[in-house]
């Protein structure tokens, strides 16, 4: 398996998905992986963090952005923030000049699982207030 998603805690607040050393072959593969994650998140329906780290694992050659607003597009509601784990300096450019045009405003990007796992205690501490689905 190249890409492996599970809870991250026992609430099941946190969904974690990460890369093995493999990495993942083409982008058909990582939409296959993202949907069996998706479904996975969708069998709760308390708010919930997704927790991306490639572990410093290239992504496949060629264009992430269609992909990436595929997996947007198909995010279920209770999904109220991504965290990403981004080590190049030039990927981080490219999605921080998204993130600043408005167009993926519940991304975060981190440099480190440290760093991943402070800003996601504080989302949650921010979020504690969040309703359940049920309750929207």
């Amino acid at each position: 398996m190249v890409m492996i998603s599970e809870w991250y805690n026992e609430e099941k607040t946190i969904y974690h998905i990460y890369l093995t050393p493999e990495g993942v072959k083409d982008w058909q593969e990582y939409r296959q992986a993202m949907d069996a994650a998706i479904q996975v998140v969708r069998t709760v329906h308390h708010p919930v963090i997704a927790y991306f780290d490639p572990r410093s694992v290239a992504m496949p050659p060629g264009n992430p952005f269609p992909h990436l607003r595929y997996v947007i597009r198909k995010m279920p509601p209770n999904v109220f923030a991504v965290v990403n784990v981004v080590n190049s300096q030039f990927v981080r450019a490219i999605l921080s000049w998204f993130i600043n045009m408005g167009l993926y405003q519940s991304f975060y990007l981190v440099s480190s699982n440290d760093e991943a796992e402070a800003l996601i205690e504080q989302l949650q501490a921010a979020n504690e207030n969040v309703p359940e689905l049920g309750q929207l």
